[in-house]
């Protein structure tokens, strides 16, 4: 079911289905409190997940590797070229910086390349060769809820860092120590796991949880008709409406988006002063059509020594776009072929900007664009550089971020496997299906059902909905929460069987 049929379920139940929007966004709104808080309640089976995670050894500067700083929140590296100047990774967001003379550390909140990063304070002018970055914490992946497990597989990667024409080439191989241990904080403290202690590292530490505030205001816009070039906007024949917000992304970190602002377009509403209001416009060679230009976008900078200085907090803009029935219907519209519905990523704005006009683009090229902090068009932001639509990032309400510590800390640079309870996207679009066994859909609807019959005093109904819905939640957590753990007689995956027969069937002790 998607969360179409499942608010027809809900309205069929009630025999009552306004067309009105207000309503069926309430019932959307009960239908994902559900989902988001049964998802995130239990370890479901088919809400876990696996990624890789670099674990990497602390940085050290030296008299070629310098820092320098010009009293803002820029710091550099030696720009020259086959000096043998270290090349930084990109995974230096959100760790921290430690000038090891004086024990002042700053906090790195963004990449640049791999000569120039930005810290949270200013960095003070001059030249610093004892330096270090030290990679004291690790973010988990941004929906996950709760770290099940880490394992250290033995992969081997290869990872080229280049600057200009100096290109380094590693290859990393992991000691393969298995499964780490998991400590919670208070743990830790008892066992003063000392960070000094360099090593392979096989215990995993749970770290605090951290975020960032969500913008102030939501942008406001201008609508018009301008001269544009291949633009994919949807033809103008029936009204459709077009949603904005953005986020802070600071640290490593994102936070909550802003409110949402909405813009109806339809051919009464955009009048152009070359032509009488259609869809696209074509005046000779040139081609009109509408533009969207959003303002009053929070300037992010930090303002310091009487000017503004790039302090990395830039701003992550989605875009959702709603079609109406109305527009759907007409025989003269345009298919919009990059879809409609999600709240996607379109452009990532450096923090001294404030404006962001909109001709209906998506992030599809497959060339890598500049970074937003020195482009001129920071709209051309890439996320996913194979272009493919369906990876590009959406919008998803991640909350407070989490982090591990690994102790001993890494003497060298690997990667190791995290396997991790997910957090699922909120349902949005009418297609949008639960990422839940197609049987149990229903305990959304049963759910959905006891809220409202209980809002509209309806108790004997909102009862035997409750009852309906545990019964469901209850055959849910039997099928794919419970495991019984099985003693196996026989020493099938033992390696000291190796010579002999490995595989068979196995059976359960008594």
């Amino acid at each position: 079911m998607n969360l179409k049929e499942i608010r027809e379920e809900i309205n069929s139940a009630l025999d009552y289905n306004p067309d009105l929007k207000q309503y069926s966004d309430n019932v959307a709104r009960v239908v994902n409190r559900h989902y988001l808080q049964i998802s995130s309640q239990y370890q479901w089976l088919f809400m876990q997940n696996r990624k890789l995670l670099q674990l990497r050894a602390d940085i050290t500067g030296d008299s070629t590797s310098k820092l320098t700083g010009d009293g803002t929140h820029l710091v550099t590296l030696p720009s020259t070229t086959g000096a043998g100047v270290i090349n930084l990774p990109p995974d230096i967001v959100g760790k921290t910086l430690v000038n090891t003379d004086d024990g002042a550390t700053y906090q790195i909140t963004a990449f640049i390349d791999s000569r120039r990063f930005l810290v949270d304070d200013i960095f003070p002018s001059g030249e610093l060769t004892t330096w270090k970055i030290e990679f004291v914490k690790y973010p988990m992946p941004r929906d996950c809820i709760e770290v099940l497990g880490i394992m250290d597989r033995g992969i081997t990667t290869k990872e080229t860092l280049s600057f200009q024409s100096d290109s380094t080439t590693t290859t990393m191989t992991a000691p393969n120590e298995g499964r780490f241990m998991f400590l919670d904080a208070r743990k830790e403290e008892n066992l003063y796991l000392d960070r000094s202690d360099t090593g392979n590292p096989f215990v995993s530490v749970e770290e605090m949880h951290d975020n960032i505030q969500s913008p102030d205001y939501p942008p406001i816009f201008n609508n018009r008709i301008e001269e544009i070039f291949g633009s994919v906007l949807p033809k103008v024949v029936a009204p459709y409406r077009i949603e904005y917000c953005y986020t802070f992304i600071y640290a490593g970190m994102e936070g909550p988006p802003s409110e949402v602002l909405a813009v109806d377009l339809d051919p009464s509403q955009i009048q152009p002063e070359k032509a009488s209001p259609t869809d696209t416009i074509i005046v000779g060679s040139r081609r009109y059509g509408p533009v969207i230009e959003l303002r009053r976008i929070m300037r992010t900078v930090s303002h310091t020594l009487g000017s503004g200085d790039n302090n990395g907090r830039m701003k992550k803009l989605y875009r959702r776009i709603v079609f109406s029935d109305e527009y759907l219907s007409h025989p003269a519209a345009s298919d919009y072929v990059m879809g409609a519905g999600a709240w996607r990523h379109i452009a990532t704005l450096a923090s001294d900007a404030t404006e962001y006009q909109d001709q209906g683009k998506e992030i599809i090229s497959d060339a890598t664009a500049e970074d937003p902090l020195d482009s001129t068009d920071p709209g051309d932001s890439l996320i996913d550089p194979a272009g493919d639509t369906f990876r590009l990032d959406r919008l998803n309400e991640s909350g407070p971020r989490q982090y591990l510590r690994f102790w001993n800390t890494p003497k060298s640079d690997y990667v190791v496997e995290v396997r991790y309870h997910k957090r699922p996207y909120r349902l949005v679009k009418d297609s949008d299906a639960p990422e839940w066994p197609p049987q149990y859909h229903h305990y959304l609807v049963y759910a959905a059902l006891r809220d409202i019959c209980m809002q509209h005093g309806m108790l004997n109904h909102s009862s035997l909905y409750e009852r309906r819905a545990d019964e469901m939640l209850e055959a849910m957590k039997a099928k794919y929460l419970s495991r019984t753990d099985r003693m196996y007689v026989r020493r099938g995956f033992d390696r000291a069987m190796a010579d002999r027969e490995r595989f068979g069937i196995p059976s359960k002790a008594e």
